[in-house]
């Protein structure tokens, strides 16, 4: 059958036309849908929750108030003081220096009643609170020979220190134009400016206790009022005590002794007493009468004796009184008396 060509045409442009619609429906629809299609906002991504990074600190301690430091602990240093014979010199003075330190002396005391029993020896010199280390101890007492002890500890142990009996110096003037009236010397050390000055006996002999420090000692011989030395001589002091012995101006005439006595007066516990009265008697000459006589300290030095000479020798300590005959020899004789 044949279509006529103008109905093909109309056939076409209405199916044209109604496909075009349709789009136009489509796309009406589509718009409308969105408007009305809830809008979507961009979220931020999902949060990932990972490790922290911990960084390790040191523990937080609590510090605890200390005390302040307690003071290093002090020593004690106990000492006694003996001489010839043992005896015990309470009159003795000790001092001690730390060794290595620029410390002051320390005087070491005698205890008092107060102190405890352990320290209540009056021949102990006691010295509480000192500095820990070691020490030199120096010990001197009247009639004696400064003696030392060095590198001492502080132990608390009671140290003993033994004087040697200090020298002496006799000696004679031999002839002086003017005799040995107003004659004097002086006995110094050769380091030394000053020095000990003594007097000349009217038979030309001297005697001189308490000798400076130093070895040879120099012996100046003065006359009068001058002030030069007329005579001069070196003399070198016995370690022992024993008297040294000088000739200034020889020939002396007569020579000194090389003998003397010592008398020592000590109370029942063997301590060298502070306050007696010593007497002494050549037998052969006086008869009986006082020839000597020392007041105070419980030593004294009888010079210028010779070997063979009879003594007799007494000591009177508060009231108390004892004596004793002695024959002389050479040299120092010694005599420990006991009221």
């Amino acid at each position: 059958m044949k279509v006529h060509p103008f109905l093909v045409a109309g056939v076409a442009a209405l199916v044209a036309v109604s496909a075009f619609g349709a789009r136009l429906v489509v796309r009406q629809r589509a718009a409308r849908a969105r408007r009305l299609a809830p809008r979507v906002v961009d979220e931020p991504p999902p949060l990932v929750l990972r490790r922290p990074l911990v960084v390790p600190m040191p523990p937080v301690v609590q510090e605890e108030a200390r005390p302040a430091p307690a003071p290093a602990p002090g020593g004690t240093l106990r000492v006694r003081v003996v001489g010839p014979h043992g005896l015990l010199l309470p009159t003795a003075t000790v001092t001690a220096v730390r060794v290595g330190s620029d410390d002051d002396e320390v005087v070491l005391e005698a205890p008092t009643d107060d102190d405890d029993e352990t320290d209540a020896a009056p021949d102990v010199r006691v010295a509480t609170d000192l500095p820990m280390g070691r020490y030199l101890v120096t010990a001197t007492a009247p009639g004696m020979r400064t003696g030392a002890a060095r590198d001492v500890g502080l132990d608390g142990e009671v140290l003993t220190i033994a004087l040697d009996r200090a020298p002496r110096l006799s000696g004679a003037v031999g002839e002086l134009p003017g005799g040995c009236a107003g004659a004097r010397i002086r006995v110094r050390a050769p380091a030394d400016g000053g020095g000990i000055d003594g007097s000349v006996n009217e038979d030309c002999t001297f005697s001189i206790d308490d000798l400076p420090e130093g070895d040879p000692l120099a012996v100046d011989l003065f006359v009068g009022r001058g002030r030069e030395p007329v005579a001069r001589a070196l003399v070198s002091v016995p370690v022992t005590g024993d008297p040294a012995l000088v000739c200034l101006a020889p020939p002396c005439a007569p020579a000194p002794s090389p003998a003397a006595v010592v008398v020592y007066v000590a109370d029942a516990a063997g301590r060298l007493v502070d306050d007696a009265e010593i007497e002494w008697t050549l037998e052969e000459e006086w008869r009986g009468e006082m020839m000597g006589m020392s007041t105070g300290a419980g030593v004294s030095y009888v010079s210028g004796r010779q070997p063979g000479e009879t003594l007799d020798i007494g000591a009177t300590v508060n009231g108390r009184h004892v004596a004793t005959k002695i024959v002389v020899g050479a040299g120092v004789n010694d005599v420990v008396l006991t009221p």
